[in-house]
C-alpha cells in the first residue's frame, strides 16, 4: 500500500498528474473472500477506496458473486446500501451467503 500512496502523491504533487483525486476515489481491492463447498462460486467483499458518496469513513463494501465454472458469466452484486458487507460464508450445501 505504501509504494502505491507514495506514487499517488508524487503523481499529484507534479504539474501534470497522471493520477487525479477522482482516480483514487475510483479504486476498488477485494476485501475478503468465501468460496462454496461445492467450488463453483466464490463471494467476495469489494471495498472502494473512500467509502463511496455520503460515507464518512475509509471504505464501503459489497458483496459479489463470481461463478469459476464456465466463461462469460459476469458477476452477480449480491449487496448495495451503506452498510460494510464482508466475510462471506456459504452454507454447506452452496446454496446461500451469510455475511
Amino acid at each position: 500500500m505504501a509504494p502505491v500512496l507514495a506514487m499517488v502523491i508524487a503523481s499529484l504533487a507534479s504539474a501534470n498528474p497522471s493520477i487525479s483525486l477522482d482516480d483514487v476515489s475510483r479504486l476498488q481491492h477485494i476485501d475478503s473472500i468465501g468460496v462454496s463447498p461445492d467450488g463453483s462460486m466464490v463471494a467476495c467483499s469489494v471495498a472502494d477506496a473512500c467509502g463511496g458518496a455520503g460515507r464518512t469513513h475509509s471504505a464501503h463494501r459489497c458483496l459479489w458473486l463470481v461463478s469459476l465454472v464456465g466463461t462469460g458469466t459476469p458477476p452477480i452484486q449480491l449487496t448495495t446500501g451503506a452498510r460494510d458487507d464482508r466475510h462471506p460464508v456459504f452454507a454447506p450445501d452452496s446454496s446461500a451467503v451469510a455475511f
